[in-house]
């Protein structure tokens, strides 16, 4: 599940006056830092846990100091909200099912994606999943037109400029495993081997030649996190239960 439940009420909660008071905090800081926890449980293997919560990570997103962070997270431990390194509700508030038909949607939607319509000819409209990755194609060929070609090589009277892909292990071997987009996917549960294999057959299948295949993938990736994004909107649907997680 890429998204979580946010809850009416959850920003005026007079709790949060309380652990601002004893982690000496603006309440502005300590609902960022709940925010932050909400996302690293959601993220969590097991929804819900938090242990993984890094202070000086969540410091430096927030831009805030760290040791505010830590008198923050020991607040909230006190009053609760934290037991045994997870979220105390998060069962409560953030359910796996939202109904008994859940598992029968899933599978209806997977059948419909299994048979990849591509187009319906009496309303001439094509498969979001088809027409989704051709504008990505579009959008990155835009990218490459930008880029600073090498110097042209003739070869049999033609001038070439680029190079066939690699294959995805290789090309995604190109990317530094400190480089931030690998973070980014990672947040995102974007399979990088997978992507790396779908952009080369992409390039592949239309015969198109790169001179910065690093600078490909890294638009590629970016576009998928892009279509996420907009498929997830800023956060999950609101939930009926006024009060927050506690």
């Amino acid at each position: 599940m890429n998204w979580l439940r946010w809850h009416h009420g959850t920003v005026a909660d007079p709790k949060w006056v309380l652990v601002a008071r004893r982690a000496g905090a603006q309440r502005a800081t300590v609902l960022a830092v709940w925010a932050v926890l909400l996302e690293v449980a959601s993220e969590a293997k097991s929804r819900g846990d938090v242990s993984a919560f890094d202070a000086e990570i969540a410091a430096s997103i927030l831009d805030v100091d760290q040791a505010q962070v830590v008198a923050i997270h020991a607040a909230m431990v006190d009053r609760k909200l934290i037991v045994d390194g997870r979220l105390a509700s998060w069962a409560k508030r953030q359910p796996s099912y939202e109904d008994s038909t859940a598992a029968e949607r899933v599978r209806n939607w997977r059948k419909r994606k299994a048979e990849t319509v591509t187009t319906v000819t009496d309303r001439n409209v094509t498969d979001v999943t088809t027409r989704a990755e051709k504008n990505r194609g579009d959008e990155i060929e835009e990218e490459r037109k930008k880029e600073s070609p090498l110097p042209p090589k003739k070869s049999e009277g033609k001038v070439e400029r680029g190079t066939n892909p690699p294959d995805g292990e290789s090309l995604l071997a190109m990317l530094p495993a400190d480089h931030k987009i690998r973070a980014e996917a990672a947040k995102r549960g974007i399979d990088l081997a997978r992507q790396a294999d779908r952009c080369v057959n992409y390039h592949l299948s239309r015969g198109i030649r790169r001179v910065r295949w690093l600078q490909t993938l890294v638009n590629w990736i970016d576009k998928e996190i892009e279509m996420i994004e907009e498929r997830r909107g800023p956060v999950g649907p609101v939930g009926k239960v006024s009060s927050p997680y506690f």
